[in-house]
């Protein structure tokens, strides 16, 4: 069961949709260690804090479902909250 989950609704092309995203996922590397592999309409999240994450989107979704390790745990509250904060900017901009 996944620790964190966060679901937005959005007006955004999937192509400026796609690079919010990847700016999202640099970010939250850069802050928490995790790292994002992008595919078609999914992104994998791995890392320190991570077990397993998934980003996916449809044309007027996205969310996002983290499942964090002991390291995490600790950061759950700030993970969260960095993320929440930075969906609400990208579903702002549509």
């Amino acid at each position: 069961m996944a620790d964190i989950k966060i679901s937005k609704n959005h007006h955004i092309d999937e192509t400026e949709l796609r690079s919010h995203l990847v700016k999202l996922a640099d970010q939250i590397a850069d802050q928490f260690g995790i790292r994002s592999d992008f595919r078609d309409h999914e992104v994998s999240l791995s890392g320190s804090a991570v077990k397993k994450g998934t980003v996916f989107w449809t044309a007027d979704t996205v969310s996002i479902e983290l499942t964090l390790n002991m390291a995490g745990k600790i950061f759950k509250n700030q993970i969260k909250q960095k993320i929440e904060q930075k969906m609400n900017e990208i579903v702002a901009a549509s």
